[in-house]
């Protein structure tokens, strides 16, 4: 709005220090003086809800948004995170994780866990498969994607989606920058984890870790959290095989699930059936 901060201070009625720390995200600002500052900056009274509900969370280190219907505040922050890292290290044991999930492995997923209506499911598919751009742009960030073995191992949608899903990771390990690393299940318990998470790094702040649960997303900037969660990455670290060991993994599970679907269309069997002859 061409305002120098002194100016803007002025007009508000505190110091420009004030208004400078707040615009770096130190909450020095009473709600009375940011709405000021908002309809300074030339926001009208219906756009101001959503920077004052900002404003009113807990600033403790830690952002908790909760999950909904619409592209919500725990996505838009998810995508600017992965738009802006530097580096995303991420362990996960449940599923796939979504930048590198194949279409039909994320529409199957979505439509067995039951929660979404099916005329939303596709418009959630595609904005996650949207996300995975960022693992093709150039200088993407470099990432290192630690899967447990038993997520690999997990029928999703049927034994041709998992072989397509097998033949996509193995694409895109050849991308620069991206890795991807199996934890033997031997080893599943060894590094002391149990949950899912990511942690990233960025040019212009400090890093975050994220964690995903059933009704939230999680995201933690205290340097205590960041050295746990870079510890617990450098304990899955030692466990996990090695690119060209995982890679050769994923390859032979292609190849089963592969043989499994032929068995199934000559036999006209179950999946499951089948995979136990």
């Amino acid at each position: 709005m061409g305002f120098t901060t002194t100016t803007l201070a002025g007009r508000i009625g505190t110091g420009a220090p004030t208004v400078s720390k707040a615009e770096n995200g130190l909450r020095t600002l009473s709600e009375v003086k940011l709405i000021q500052y908002l309809t300074f900056c030339g926001l009208q009274a219906n756009e101001i809800g959503p920077y004052l509900d900002l404003a009113r969370r807990p600033d403790d280190g830690y952002h908790l948004s909760a999950f909904n219907g619409r592209m919500g505040d725990e996505l838009i922050a998810l995508v600017v995170h992965e738009t802006t890292a530097q580096t995303i290290q991420e362990y996960e044991c449940a599923v796939i994780p979504g930048l590198l999930q194949a279409h039909d492995y994320t529409d199957a997923l979505i439509r067995e866990a039951g929660l979404v209506p099916a005329d939303e499911i596709e418009t959630k598919v595609q904005r996650r498969i949207n996300r995975q751009s960022i693992l093709r742009q150039v200088n993407p960030p470099r990432s290192t994607f630690f899967i447990y073995e038993g997520v690999l191992r997990s029928i999703v949608g049927g034994s041709k989606i998992m072989n397509d899903q097998m033949m996509h990771l193995q694409f895109v390990s050849e991308w620069p920058g991206c890795s991807i690393r199996v934890v033997p299940m031997a080893d599943y318990s060894r590094p002391g984890v149990t949950g899912a998470f990511r942690l990233m790094t960025f040019a212009e702040h400090g890093p975050v870790a994220m964690q995903s649960l059933m009704t939230a997303m999680v995201f933690a900037e205290k340097a205590d959290d960041i050295a746990l969660y870079g510890d617990a990455l450098k304990r899955i670290d030692r466990f996990a095989l090695n690119e060209g060991r995982s890679t050769a993994l994923i390859a032979s599970l292609a190849d089963e699930y592969s043989r499994m679907g032929a068995g199934q269309h000559e036999r006209g069997g179950d999946v499951d059936h089948v995979a136990k002859e």
